[in-house]
């Protein structure tokens, strides 16, 4: 695949989000600077009950992409932005790849939950994202996550495959940035097969709480009613 700048393209819609611009500390503003997030971070609604609150931990692509399939609506890749806990204060922040699903009324929500929400030891109200790209048979995207210390002009910029321990990591400085493929985009002319690819995310997905309207579940098979 053809390697690209490092700079992203933003999304500069809000979704009828509340935009919080402050919320990225002043120490870590280069970094956001030199990969071309800006820093516009928008607080996208977490709901509590029904279907759309209940997308399986760590799909959160699939889950997006088979609710568009299935309710209509866009499905929009960016940053979701969270502390880095061990401890207090946190080690940094991590940003991690994310999708949110927007309804086809034009409503930002992250229908995917973490896993501590499944087990019922957190509730969260909403996700701090960027977003970054629409996903559609015409553009391929994917990024790297990464974390960024409180102090990256001396501690670098860690970039990962994933934040279990067992995965690979590896700092670089800030200036080193644009020798890494952090974020990767095409045309159908630059990469084969997007729509085979776009057309397959939705698979293995599922939603553990049934529709309020219908008490149907849903998962890559189709509708089901609630045991």
């Amino acid at each position: 695949m053809k390697k690209v700048k490092v700079k992203m393209s933003r999304m500069l819609e809000t979704f009828g989000c509340e935009v919080v611009s402050d919320y990225i500390p002043q120490s870590q503003l280069r970094v956001f600077t030199r990969l071309g997030l800006g820093t516009r971070v928008l607080k996208v609604k977490k709901r509590k009950n029904g279907l759309t609150s209940s997308g399986a931990p760590n799909l959160c692509h699939d889950n997006c992409a088979l609710l568009k399939k299935t309710f209509g609506g866009r499905h929009i890749k960016g940053y979701w932005i969270e502390p880095l806990m061990e401890g207090v204060p946190s080690l940094g922040t991590q940003m991690i790849w994310h999708s949110i699903w927007i309804t086809p009324e034009g409503v930002a929500i992250d229908p995917t939950m973490t896993r501590p929400e499944l087990d019922g030891e957190v509730s969260r109200d909403y996700s701090m994202f960027i977003p970054v790209a629409e996903v559609t048979d015409k553009l391929f995207v994917t990024a790297r996550d990464f974390v960024i210390p409180h102090n990256p002009k001396e501690d670098g910029v860690l970039l990962t495959e994933g934040f279990d321990e067992n995965y690979k990591r590896e700092v670089v400085t800030i200036g080193e940035l644009s020798q890494h493929r952090i974020y990767e985009t095409g045309t159908p002319k630059t990469h084969n097969g997007i729509k085979e690819y776009n057309s397959s995310l939705g698979k293995g997905s599922y939603f553990t709480k049934p529709s309020t309207a219908t008490n149907r579940v849903l998962n890559d098979k189709g509708f089901a009613l609630a045991a």
